[in-house]
């Protein structure tokens, strides 16, 4: 039997922001929960920085979760601080935030990996399960793909995931086109969690 140390060797952190959110989407997990919303304090997450030196083979920080990171008022601040560590950042949203100004500081910032939750490639079926408009969401990815032309970027790249239930899965067909047109480098098709 030979022991070998435990050696602190994670390469990926996972930090939620915020359990806030902009949408009430049919499937979200959040729809069963009774806890009011809440969002990380600067000062929990300048504490989970100050412990990153512990983690010495960390190389991404992905900001993710039940809420939409870019409803925190502090994100970029959030972002600003990892990548001033030169660690990679991926940001997990629903693209309804990701108005012009903002696009363009998370590619000013160095993100280089945003995922944008679609669950749906038409207008009704987007709406029946995330309440939202999908046109916004779309409008927002082209946005942010003219600012990283106009700034001469290749990142963030972008995401597409898409969570198949028996509403939405006939359009999968549809979303290999659609992904297509908006330049996504990888695509994650899903069953609900």
């Amino acid at each position: 039997l030979i022991l070998h140390p435990c050696l602190p060797d994670a390469r990926k952190l996972y930090i939620q922001p915020t359990t806030r959110c902009n949408l009430h989407c049919r499937t979200c997990i959040r729809n069963i929960w009774n806890d009011p919303e809440s969002q990380m304090s600067m000062n929990t997450f300048q504490r989970l920085m100050e412990s990153l030196d512990g983690l010495p083979h960390l190389t991404r920080v992905v900001f993710s979760g039940f809420g939409e990171p870019l409803t925190h008022p502090n994100i970029l601040e959030m972002i600003e601080a990892v990548r001033k560590r030169d660690l990679a950042v991926t940001l997990g949203s629903n693209g309804l935030l990701l108005e012009a100004k903002m696009a363009e500081e998370l590619v000013k910032l160095g993100v280089d990996r945003l995922v944008v939750s679609v669950d749906g490639v038409k207008r009704e079926t987007y709406a029946d399960i995330r309440g939202a408009m999908l046109s916004q969401v779309l409008s927002n990815i082209r946005g942010l793909n003219e600012v990283k032309s106009k700034l001469g970027c290749l990142t963030p790249a972008l995401g597409i995931e898409f969570v198949v239930l028996q509403s939405n899965v006939s359009e999968l067909t549809d979303l290999k086109i659609l992904v297509s047109h908006l330049g996504a480098a990888r695509v994650l098709v899903s069953n609900v969690l």
